[in-house]
């Protein structure tokens, strides 16, 4: 049963670090990992209100794999990046670039993603989408990125918690993600073996450009704690919820 007709459609990523200051017990209206296109969209659908559609890609990924517009679909464009990243960023000459060159991927998307939480930009991005779902009354919500594992993924955490979800659950919600994501990333495999130029570190690049790797979210989540001390205090001075705010996000997406 969905409270208020609304759907949550959840990839959910999470540091360890993040999880022992989440609450216990609730179960969102309705988690799907369903990674997406590009950009963070909230998304509304319901007979008698029109659906929303948040995104999270930047300009250029917009461009390069625009979404499919949909009628009665209420979009927003919230890019999380003020600039292209790569590992985080996907176009295709970047990918390209990305895969052949980068000697430690790892470390490297440790590092991304440490910087994006430390990013006042990417805050107040992530701000204007929790406002977006907090300011949605009837219909189902959708948000992606570019793959659906690391915005998407991080935007799903924070919400989460800001639910009161247990951290077993984010877990869970969070092993989905590599399920969702196999598909493509045999597609991936497979069209990189048949190029000839293809190197031995570019297919080892690309199961990291797939990968949904714990320490790097334990590495963007201790950044957090560190610049605010709590996840409590990221969600009241990060994200501006108050308590009556963050009640009311429970009251709509929990049952």
């Amino acid at each position: 049963m969905r409270k208020k007709g609304l759907s949550v459609m959840l990839c959910a990523a999470m540091a360890a670090s993040l999880l022992a200051g989440c609450g216990g017990g609730n179960k969102p209206a309705e988690t799907t990992a369903a990674p997406a296109a590009a950009e963070t969209t909230a998304a509304a659908a319901d007979t008698t209100a029109a659906p929303e559609k948040s995104e999270a890609e930047t300009e250029a990924e917009a461009k390069e794999r625009p979404d499919t517009v949909l009628p009665g679909v209420e979009y927003y464009r919230i890019p999380i990046l003020d600039e292209p990243r790569p590992g985080i960023t996907h176009i295709r000459d970047m990918d390209r670039e990305f895969l052949k060159n980068q000697k430690e991927p790892e470390k490297f998307m440790e590092n991304v993603y440490e910087e994006i939480l430390n990013d006042q930009y990417s805050v107040k991005q992530f701000a204007r989408f929790v406002d977006v779902l907090l300011h949605h009354e009837n219909g189902a919500v959708l948000w992606h990125c570019s793959t659906g594992k690391d915005l998407t993924g991080i935007a799903a955490a924070i919400l989460l918690c800001a639910l009161g979800v247990s951290g077993n659950e984010i877990r869970e919600d969070y092993r989905r993600t590599d399920s969702c994501l196999e598909k493509e990333k045999i597609y991936t495999m497979r069209f990189l073996e048949s190029c000839p130029d293809t190197g031995k570190r570019e297919t080892k690049n690309a199961e990291v450009f797939f990968a949904t790797e714990q320490q790097w979210l334990d590495r963007a989540f201790a950044a957090l704690e560190k610049t605010y001390g709590s996840v409590e205090q990221f969600l009241k001075k990060g994200l501006y919820l108050t308590p009556k705010a963050q009640e009311e996000l429970r009251t709509k997406y929990l049952i």
